[in-house]
């Protein structure tokens, strides 16, 4: 992942007033392991209202 994106994205964490996150683990049949992991926040736009993420 890019830095700028890393960082934006753990902004809008940080900023969130929720926020989950989900991980995936899994082993495909060349024996390599696969990580993906999900997150989904809350974000407020200029009118204080919730948008989700």
């Amino acid at each position: 992942m890019a830095d700028v994106q890393r960082s934006d994205l753990l902004q809008k964490i940080h900023t969130s007033c929720k926020y989950s996150i989900m991980i995936d683990e899994s082993t495909d049949i060349s024996v390599k392991q696969n990580l993906v992991t999900y997150v989904r926040l809350l974000e407020t736009d200029e009118f204080g209202m919730a948008e989700l993420q």
